[in-house]
């Protein structure tokens, strides 16, 4: 049910893009294995700052094919994240005051999640081959 939402938001949000611009059409994401996914995988190449305002700080960000992202709270609002390519990286919750969680992404392309927690609350991760 989580994973439909998320699927859900995405989709009105690629769509209210769509209308906007007239760019050609986004790149689907990558369908394949993120990589693997913890509290505590090695040193982050990027830390992505999860707000209580209901934001990811910054809301892109790129990395090469084996490097970390971290998903930090130093606030007081727990969040989670959700990936749409990927089911089995599971749904984390990340506890204000400085909870953390990290993934190391083994396959380059490009991957949306969302807090599932806060509507709106949405992010992408785009994975180079360096």
């Amino acid at each position: 049910m989580i994973r439909a939402r998320l699927m859900t938001a995405l989709a009105l949000v690629a769509g209210g893009l769509a209308a906007c611009s007239s760019a050609s059409p986004a790149t689907p994401t990558n369908t394949v294995s993120i990589g693997s996914a913890g509290v505590h995988l090695g040193t982050p190449a990027v830390v992505v700052a999860a707000t209580d305002q209901n934001t990811f700080n910054p809301v892109t960000v790129t990395v090469t094919a084996g490097e970390i992202v971290e998903w930090r709270d130093d606030g007081s609002v727990a969040h989670n994240i959700i990936f749409a390519d990927d089911s089995s990286i599971g749904d984390p919750v990340i506890d204000g005051g400085g909870g953390s969680w990290q993934v190391r992404f083994t396959t380059p392309g490009t991957y949306q999640y969302a807090c599932t927690i806060h509507t709106g609350m949405l992010g992408t991760v785009v994975v180079t081959s360096g």
